[in-house]
């Protein structure tokens, strides 16, 4: 097989690309002339472009690069998340986006404090930056390890690049430009990555038939785990097994019906999508288009990831360029490489920077509201309800403060996506550990705030610090010797969930009771008001 090779006219069509990103930022910066429109679009987005984004901010170059690896790596297995994606859809068009467009916040974190207090909205909000910055940090280093295996370009120094084009139109447009970049990157995301999969099934001997042949001969259309040594032991070694082996059908089940209630209830970089649209029919419009679209998504990258291991059982990667590590992670930058014809190869190498861009400038966008609401606006100037007009000059200063903040922000995300290859683990186990996992501590917070009588301020607060610590504590304790065993990374969430949880009702057992007022925002209650 030949070298990774880029032709200029694949440059020219990623310089197009980028280009072209910029651009709309500078476009749209001429439209500003307040906070609100910086940061929810002044509330006029429509549902084809609030569908297009809500997939767009949701999957990141996480997708292009870890995703194929993984399914090749643990197969149907972990796709049968789709299924737990499709049974919390329901609860997300009828319990979440009525509730959040009833409210008329200008980020959900502000809710936290009309249910619970301060302590839970900053604690809250300060999770949610940590958890973005590192997901940001993530989707600005893949696509910089794909140039580096297609161009060899030098890592840190596309980092930089990537980080720097991202920050900008970002800076200059807001939500405004990051909704409407987020169409254009949905639309180059799917066309590269139908094109991907066209052509490597046609280069593989039996076409689809040979891709499922050669799956059902490596084990990979199992949909539950094959763990070794599960026959040979006793009831409790195969608990302790279980708990962990990295991937089983229930850890992959658990983590993405709590992944995908937090993506839509608790994650500020898709309620602001929700906070973006005209009315809630075109919000629940754009969802569906947004649930359409991603359970097919979902099923093109299993096919794809399927015939790239197809592919390199016939035309093996030469072992001296195999890098360190997962070999897996490795196929699909290289495949684009090599085997992608001029033109295609600069197109789905712009749908991986387009996946990449999407996400990171949504997650600024999004985050620089959360600076501003909840501890600019809050514990500086002390204004609680966010969503309040203001005069001409103080809204000057605020959306210059805004792109200040989403300066800083893409700054610290690049230099933490510098830091990435020096963890030293596998990017999918790495996505789980650190990333993905979030999810785990942030939709009880809120699940509680809207369904529980019983779960009172400190508890909830204290609960969700507990969950990130003992999420990190289940991903990295066996580094430091505090378990024989590494743990199942799969589990992750809903440890993470579940000490949540427990912690916040222990704790709330001793609290005094709350003021009606704080009643007033349990969910059946908001949207019983008028």
């Amino acid at each position: 097989m030949e070298s990774p090779s880029l032709h200029p006219i694949d440059m020219a069509v990623i310089a197009v690309y980028l280009a072209a990103m910029v651009g709309m930022g500078l476009y749209f910066m001429r439209r500003q002339n307040s906070a609100s429109e910086y940061l929810l679009a002044s509330r006029s987005i429509g549902w084809f472009a609030i569908g297009l984004s809500l997939l767009s901010s949701l999957n990141s170059a996480l997708d292009y690069i870890v995703g194929p690896a993984a399914y090749i790596e643990w197969g149907l297995v972990l796709g049968m998340g789709i299924f737990a994606v499709i049974l919390a859809f329901p609860f997300v068009f009828y319990l979440f986006i009525p509730f959040y467009q009833r409210l008329k916040i200008l980020n959900c974190y502000e809710y936290l404090e009309y249910r619970f207090d301060v302590r839970v909205r900053t604690t809250a909000s300060a999770i949610f930056i940590l958890w973005r910055v590192c997901w940001m940090a993530f989707t600005i280093y893949l696509p910089a390890y794909a140039l580096n295996v297609v161009m060899g370009l030098p890592l840190m120094p596309t980092i930089v690049v990537l980080g720097v084009i991202t920050t900008s139109y970002t800076v200059m447009g807001g939500a405004r430009a990051v909704v409407w970049t987020d169409v254009i990157q949905a639309i180059i995301m799917f066309t590269g990555l139908l094109l991907a999969t066209v052509i490597a099934v046609r280069q593989v001997p039996g076409g689809l038939v040979g891709v499922w042949n050669a799956a059902e001969e490596q084990g990979l259309l199992h949909v539950t785990a094959r763990i070794p040594e599960w026959e040979a032991v006793s009831l409790g070694q195969r608990i302790v097994l279980y708990f962990t082996y990295p991937i089983t059908f229930f850890s992959v089940v658990t983590a993405h019906f709590l992944s995908q209630l937090n993506n839509y209830g608790a994650d500020q970089v898709m309620i602001q999508r929700y906070l973006s649209s005209r009315s809630l029919k075109d919000c629940q419009k754009g969802f569906i288009v947004n649930a359409v679209a991603y359970v097919f998504y979902v099923c093109i990258f299993f096919v794809l990831s399927m015939t790239l291991m197809a592919f390199f059982q016939h035309h093996p990667v030469p072992t001296k360029l195999l890098p360190a590590g997962s070999q897996f992670e490795f196929y699909f930058p290289y495949f684009i490489g090599t085997e992608l014809p001029v033109a295609v190869k600069g197109m789905v190498l712009a749908a991986i920077y387009s996946a990449s861009q999407s996400s990171v400038s949504a997650g600024i966008s999004a985050s620089t509201s959360v600076i501003f609401g909840n501890f600019y606006r809050r514990l500086i100037h002390g204004e609680v309800e966010t969503a309040v007009q203001l005069g001409e000059r103080i809204e000057g200063q605020y959306l210059f403060f805004n792109r200040c903040c989403a300066f800083g922000l893409g700054l610290a995300v690049t230099i933490v996506a510098c830091l990435i290859q020096g963890i030293g683990e596998g990017l999918f186990q790495i996505a789980n550990k650190v990333v993905i996992n979030f999810a785990g501590v942030m939709i009880p917070v809120f699940l509680l705030g809207m369904f529980s009588r019983r779960a009172r301020s400190l508890g909830v607060a204290i609960g969700a610090v507990c969950g990130v610590t003992a999420m990190f504590v289940w991903g990295f304790g066996h580094r430091f010797g505090l378990f024989e065993r590494e743990p199942g990374y799969g589990w992750t969430t809903s440890v993470g969930f579940l000490t949540t949880v427990v912690v916040c009702y222990s704790i709330s057992y001793f609290e005094n009771e709350p003021p009606p007022a704080k009643m007033r925002y349990l969910w059946k209650n908001v949207m019983a008001d008028s």
